[in-house]
């Protein structure tokens, strides 16, 4: 066990980001870049597909961050404490970020109309879902996603290269494992990325974050849901 811990804490800085991002989002990135080998279609989610989500992603949770307290990190190096603020906060980026995806919609797809077109036969589609396994993935995959996307990415990039840089790749990340969704990822995922990581940058809360994430997940998902209920 002696020997393992030391080989981890003498692992450099590139290794342990790409341990780090790639046992988050390997997967994910790998299934994302799959979705353009075949034709546009529309995945199907139920219950069992996001349970077996959560489970997995507390999993890859524990274990990573496992892997980076040995190698020194501490929750206080990635964000403020947790406030009742945050629930507030959080909700207003939701707003923001919605009204920022309907002006990127807009605008992506009068410049690419054919986008649309693809658009229209590509993304998700939701079983009848419950309301368990909705209040489960969006509470987990909101701070497993911003944990890492977000708080991780741009503290250990900000630390090395520029800020620029850093919420760059940020952004590029959460848009790498979010293509499945067809070219509609573009104009949701590329301003709503922009706006988690300009305010991490400000105030190094990702509490806030976690919690907007979690609201827009909850939305779209009960649209979703309620969709497929309906006759």
């Amino acid at each position: 066990m002696r020997f393992l811990i030391a080989r981890i804490r003498g692992l450099p800085p590139l290794a342990e980001y790409l341990i780090v991002t790639g046992g988050a989002f390997g997967w994910f990135i790998a299934a994302s870049l799959s979705s353009f080998t075949r034709a546009p279609k529309t995945a199907v989610v139920d219950d069992n597909a996001f349970f077996a989500l959560v489970f997995y992603e507390v999993a890859v949770l524990l274990a990573l961050g496992g892997f980076l307290a040995v190698r020194g990190w501490r929750l206080n190096h990635l964000t403020t404490p947790p406030r009742w603020r945050c629930f507030f906060v959080g909700l207003g980026l939701a707003v923001a970020g919605f009204i920022l995806c309907l002006i990127a919609r807009r605008i992506f797809f009068a410049l690419f109309p054919e986008m649309a077109v693809i658009a229209s036969s590509s993304g998700v589609q939701a079983a009848p879902l419950s309301v368990l396994a909705v209040l489960a993935v969006c509470m987990v995959n909101s701070v497993y996603e911003e944990i890492f996307v977000t708080a991780y990415t741009i503290v250990f990039w900000a630390m090395r290269r520029s800020l620029a840089f850093a919420v760059s790749l940020s952004v590029g990340l959460r848009l790498s494992y979010h293509l499945y969704q067809g070219p509609a990822a573009i104009p949701d995922l590329v301003p709503v990325g922009l706006l988690f990581a300009l305010y991490y940058l400000r105030t190094r809360d990702v509490w806030s974050i976690v919690m907007a994430h979690g609201t827009v997940n909850f939305i779209s998902l009960s649209i979703l849901s309620g969709a497929a209920s309906a006759p």
